[in-house]
């Protein structure tokens, strides 16, 4: 679906099935008793850095304008900071 009707046509990100259902172990999202995953969105930036986590109960889904809005803010705070470092140091001293 396009991104105006909520999809993610020309998504550049990995998606990953966990069929064996060891990560969704490791991220604590697994309900072993019934063998199912909670609805888990983990946003993960390009550092490895864990940036965000929202887990729904079973019926809840997520949303995928809000997970957009999310990865924006994450990128927009990222560029806020790095051009906020950069403006602490006169031109002489950047490393």
């Amino acid at each position: 679906m396009p991104h105006k009707e909520d999809g993610i046509r020309g998504l550049r990100i990995p998606l990953i099935a966990d069929k064996s259902m060891a990560i969704t172990s490791k991220y604590g999202v697994l309900d072993e008793e019934r063998g199912i995953a909670y609805r888990g969105l983990f946003i993960i930036d390009n550092k490895g850095i864990l940036r965000q986590i929202t887990v729904n109960d079973y019926p809840v889904g997520r949303s995928v304008p809000e997970t957009f809005r999310l990865i924006k803010a994450f990128q927009d705070a990222d560029k806020l900071r790095e051009s906020s470092a950069e403006s602490s140091f006169s031109e002489g001293e950047k490393k």
